[in-house]
């Protein structure tokens, strides 16, 4: 089962970092993240082409020798269309709109693609425009785990709106010459833009700083006679409790992408006798700049609590009538500060030139045989940068009015929120408690009422040093493989050998865990001083022999088998040793020079048989043996740091860390068997004869399910269409089993995705022979996302929404 959902490609279930996908055979840069140090992808982003850029679609479950490596779970490759193959004019074009039910609004998508051929068809020209923009919402309920230093609390419970407006300009323009049947040169230029602007609205009740102020006199108490504690493998969570004086915190954090990537290839083929000749050298460049403000301000409401034990999907808020009020008025809140990053940049630049020579059998064992090589050079920086605005001048610049306490009034800068369309988390049914409407900071009115350079002339820049990413990698690979087909053409196949020497240089700035300071009126600000700089230089070599054959059993019958092995390289962020910290709990992020790729020892066997006309029912049986693999390591530590008030006052105080980092971890065996049917029921009468259907299920057995994020133990995916002369429709529902998404959240309990289905759905009716009305439904059945921790209580329940397409194709 290859499974599509956005830039995400899943291939029997697994990770979709362990799927390769590459534009036309070539990696292209890629810095695009939504939050700084965000690992931006080694792969092609699918979603910057729309379909009419796009030739076919290769989907490689098993590896070639000629194939690049990176994919250990298959590679995926996007072609884009050849005019000269096309050999005449050809014009298309999509216009559509976009309705997301969260937020009701709507957004257009439009593309084109025009295609011709000149000088008798020596000079071939396509070019292609697309623009989209996404105007989505998601709401969703959170809670930041049992923080074992609060007496296993739960930490946070956050309820967040997050609203996105996505923007994306794609361009691609092709020339191919042709001056001998045996000659084609080409040159091919594709650019991307995404303005990516996000808006998380946000109500924190902050249960984990409640309990950490308690004492016998502080008006922060626990109520004993409704508090529930669960002894979980010794450890005595507090699953259910209602405090005084809680700490409640709106905030209203804006995110601003904006991003570009650039790639340029010129290649060449020539053919004489029976070789082939092909090389291209090509260069990509991707950049981003991104903002993350917030206007934080605090309130003490007099009495809230939560419940994780109503509903195993979602933690229930415990507010009554008066407290709701409490946090519903704007005028009970102290502004504390406005501050987030602000002008972060992220660089990434890959440069590569290969060539491949076949030479083909006309007669004998041999079909052809292959070798070639490739270098590449892949370099990625960047720096993360902060603003801080002082509190005074803000709140003149802003008209605040002192709350007699030495602070000023945040009433201002908040406000009251609820869902672009419908309720607040609408489509929960359970027993836990949703308000319909809370407050957030005003940080998107505040930010765009002021240029750059006022922004900045507000407050102080700064530049995380030990957050750097500073990474560059030199990749060698050259391979050998020989096709061939014997027992009259029953018994085919190919046999290889790639080989892959990789260099890595890393740069960074090694913190000083000896100085961190905190400022709780700052955001809850942690800052990591720099130590000294850390340069680490490595270099591996990896010999990937594989071996696919395929044997015609009879004239419907095909047996396969497949045998390799694969690597799948880090990213170079992980690898960058730079180190981050996040305040709700207080983390430590830390990357690793030394981070090994996965490896993996590959078996694939197959029976299949081909029954009827564009049907088939076959049985795979696989095994990955995940010689390496790169683990999340997650560990408590108490620090002694040093505590910034508002007032100028300071203090050493000690305080548990989480310390998140990723170290090498030990093999890890993965087998399963997948079962594909697909059948189109032409014999049957009438209607029916126009109607299919293609079912696909997959099981995996995972040695260590705790190490591999994202495999899923069953998975299952039914389509159904109907093909008629002008009428098309497809209904496709894709489930998934519960599996590990991140090993290190909620407080190093883990958080699991727990088992759902999607139903996506579309119709296409021909208008005329060159005109059609499409209708696309994305989520259908507007299944939300909920997640749980190891232990099972709630963490995160996420409603996306249902995503509506609609308008019109042609094609000439």
């Amino acid at each position: 089962m290859c499974q599509i959902k956005s830039e995400l490609i899943h291939i029997r279930g697994l990770p979709p970092t362990f799927t390769l996908t590459t534009l036309n055979d070539r990696s292209l840069a890629s810095a695009f993240a939504l939050n700084y140090l965000g690992t931006a992808s080694r792969n092609f982003e699918f979603s910057s082409l729309p379909s009419e850029f796009v030739s076919s679609l290769e989907v490689h479950k098993t590896p070639m020798a000629s194939l690049q490596e990176g994919g250990l779970s298959g590679t995926v490759v996007v072609r884009t269309h050849s005019p000269i193959d096309i050999g005449k004019r050809k014009f298309a074009f999509s216009a559509q709109g976009a309705h997301e039910s969260n937020s009701g609004k709507l957004a257009p998508r439009m593309s084109g693609m025009y295609s011709d051929v000149f000088a008798d068809g020596k000079v071939g020209v396509s070019i292609g425009a697309a623009y989209t923009e996404r105007n989505a919402e998601s709401h969703s309920s959170l809670s930041r785990g049992f923080r074992k230093s609060r007496n296993y609390t739960q930490n946070l419970l956050l309820l967040e709106k997050f609203e996105e407006e996505k923007k994306r300009t794609s361009l691609i323009g092709r020339i191919e010459y042709e001056p001998l049947d045996s000659l084609r040169l080409y040159t091919e230029v594709f650019q991307t833009e995404l303005d990516n602007l996000s808006i998380r609205s946000q109500t924190a009740y902050n249960f984990g700083n409640t309990v950490g102020r308690i004492n016998d006199t502080s008006a922060e108490q626990v109520i004993e006679s409704v508090t529930i504690r669960q002894d979980v493998d010794g450890n005595l969570l507090t699953t259910k409790t209602e405090l005084t004086n809680v700490e409640v915190r709106p905030g209203g954090r804006y995110q601003s992408r904006e991003g570009k990537t650039t790639a340029y290839a010129f290649g060449g083929k020539y053919e004489f006798d029976n070789w082939l000749i092909d090389g291209e050298l090509s260069y990509s460049k991707s950049d981003q700049i991104g903002d993350g403000l917030n206007i934080l301000s605090r309130g003490y409401i007099s009495q809230a609590g939560y419940d994780t034990t109503l509903d195993d999907e979602m933690t229930s808020l415990i507010l009554s009538d008066a407290a709701q009020l409490e946090v519903d008025d704007p005028n009970n809140y102290e502004f504390l500060s406005f501050f987030g990053e602000f002008g972060s940049e992220i660089e990434d630049e890959i440069s590569s030139l290969r060539f491949d020579v076949t030479r083909h059998f006309d007669d004998g064992f041999f079909t052809s045989i292959k070798f070639g090589a490739s270098i590449k050079t892949q370099e990625q920086y960047g720096i993360s940068k902060r603003l801080d605005v002082d509190k005074a001048e803000f709140a003149s610049i802003m008209g605040l009015t002192s709350n007699g306490a030495g602070g000023y009034n945040g009433a201002p800068v908040i406000e009251l929120v609820g869902a672009g369309s419908g309720d607040f988390l609408d489509g929960y049914s359970g027993a836990a408690y949703v308000p319909e409407l809370f407050l957030r900071a005003k940080t998107r009115s505040v930010v765009e009422s002021f240029s750059r350079t006022e922004l900045t002339n507000m407050g102080t820049m700064s530049t995380n040093e030990t957050g750097t990413i500073d990474a560059k990698e030199d990749i060698l690979s050259y391979y050998v493989q020989a096709d061939f087909s014997t027992l009259d053409d029953r018994l085919t196949g190919n046999f290889g050998l790639r080989i892959v020497e990789t260099d890595q240089e890393t740069s960074g700035i090694a913190p000083d865990l000896s100085a961190i300071t905190f400022q709780p009126d700052a955001g809850a600000l942690i800052t990591i001083p720099a130590g000294g700089p850390i340069d680490v230089s490595r270099s591996y070599t990896d010999t990937l022999p594989s071996l696919n054959l395929a044997y015609e059993v009879n004239e419907d019958v095909v047996a396969r088998f497949s045998a390799s092995r694969t690597m799948s390289r880090p990213a170079l962020a992980q690898i960058s040793p730079s180190t981050t910290a996040n305040n709700v709990p207080p983390t430590l992020n830390t990357n690793n020079p030394y981070l090994d790729p996965f490896r993996s020892n590959n078996f694939d066997m197959s029976l299949e048989w081909y029954f009827d006309n564009a049907s088939i029912l076959s049985a795979t049986l696989f095994q990955k043996e995940l010689v390496s693999l790169i683990e999340r390591e997650t560990n408590n530590e108490d620090l002694n740091i040093i505590e910034l008030s508002s007032d100028g006052s300071q203090r050493t105080i000690t305080e548990e860390f989480i310390i998140n980092t990723f170290k090498n971890g030990e093999g890890v065996d993965m087998k399963g068997i997948e079962l594909t049917f697909q059948h189109n029921f032409s014999n049957l009468p009438g209607i029916l004869s126009n109607m299919g259907t293609m079912l696909n299920y997959t099981y995996i057995d995972n040695s260590e399910p705790e190490k591999v994020t994202g495999a899923s133990e069953n998975n299952f995916n039914a389509s159904g269409y109907y093909e008629g002369d002008k009428l098309s429709v497809r209904l496709s529902y894709t489930w998934r089993d519960d599996f590990l998404i991140n090993a290190g959240e909620q407080e190093g309990f883990g958080r699991y995705i727990k088992a759902s289905g999607v139903l996506d759905g579309n119709i296409s009716y021909d208008v005329t022979e060159n005109i059609s009305v499409v209708i696309e439904a994305i989520n259908l059945l507007d299944t939300p996302t909920a997640s749980v921790d190891g232990n099972g209580y709630p963490a995160i329940y996420e409603d996306n929404g249902r995503r509506l397409l609609f308008g019109v194709k042609g094609n000439f």
